[in-house]
């Protein structure tokens, strides 16, 4: 193997900067060896703190603070091997050599573990979100597992790494991952979105049904009023949420096997105004429900 390959190596990672704002889900990130780009999946809270029991949220920010750990490690183990690398471009020397070698090792382990870390607050993420298919649910999780037990099993390869060679035959053994890596993380992403929607949906739903079986007060008219307005409102919020649920789900389907960071912000873009909208009307009809009590 030559120099030249050694230099040409990629270290791409497919991690996840947390705590970026939902614009930032598409854009791409330059490796720092080839100046490749890839559209990362972002982890971001608004994805990740979706039907939040309260019994997980203690577990899934410990999850969290992990993950910002282990990201920063990935960080500074990927600057320096590049700088490693330029060393040894530079050098030609065994020294320099065997230095780029352990600083990939270190980068790949590390970014094994921030990819596991990330995987770890998906799958705790998912199996507690409400308002997903179940079939989509078990699927996800299923493919979820086996794509961890895959990068655990890659993490060994990583580990072994002594070589150049043995640092080529890594990188090259990611390539198959990659990929999935991808397809799970948007599609879990996507998922918990719809999910956040179809639980703000039936909850709104019980609302108007709660506030229809109280009784209105027929000596105040402007109450009345309120009531009257706030059901338009709400059927109307839930209609426009109904429709949107046939052609997520229909989207879903078309993207089997493909989704993406384009994918996922289609979705996010397609449910945020109806979102947004049955929130503020689930709040109105809650004060209105505590005002008739």
């Amino acid at each position: 193997m030559t120099k030249n390959l050694l230099i040409g190596l990629s270290v791409t990672i497919i991690a996840f900067a947390m705590l970026v704002p939902m614009a930032m889900a598409q854009e791409p990130t330059a490796t720092p060896m080839t100046g490749e780009t890839f559209a990362e999946p972002q982890l971001t809270d608004e994805a990740l703190n979706i039907n939040e029991a309260p019994d997980i949220e203690a577990e899934l920010e410990a999850k969290k603070v992990t993950y910002r750990a282990l990201f920063a490690t990935y960080l500074t183990t990927e600057r320096e091997f590049s700088i490693a690398k330029q060393q040894y471009k530079q050098l030609n020397t065994l020294a320099s050599l065997e230095t780029a070698v352990k600083a990939g090792r270190v980068a790949l382990v590390a970014r094994n573990e921030v990819l596991l870390a990330y995987f770890d607050i998906l799958d705790l993420s998912l199996r507690d979100a409400q308002g997903i298919e179940v079939s989509l649910k078990e699927q996800a999780i299923e493919d979820l597992t086996q794509l961890t037990a895959d990068v655990e099993t890659y993490g060994q390869i990583a580990d072994r790494i002594e070589s150049r060679d043995d640092l080529a035959g890594a990188v090259l053994s990611f390539v198959s991952l990659r990929p999935r890596v991808e397809e799970v993380s948007y599609r879990v992403l996507s998922l918990l979105s719809i999910g956040r929607l179809r639980v703000v949906y039936d909850r709104t739903n019980a609302a108007t049904m709660e506030l229809q079986s109280t009784s209105a007060d027929a000596t105040n008219p402007l109450r009345q009023a309120e009531r009257d307005r706030a059901f338009v409102e709400t059927f109307r919020a839930l209609d426009t949420a109904q429709g949107l649920f046939t052609e997520v789900d229909t989207e879903f389907v078309s993207h089997a096997g493909r989704h993406n960071s384009s994918t996922f912000n289609q979705v996010v873009r397609n449910l945020t105004p109806a979102f947004t909208q049955l929130s503020q009307v689930l709040s109105y009809l809650e004060e209105l429900i505590k005002g008739s009590v």
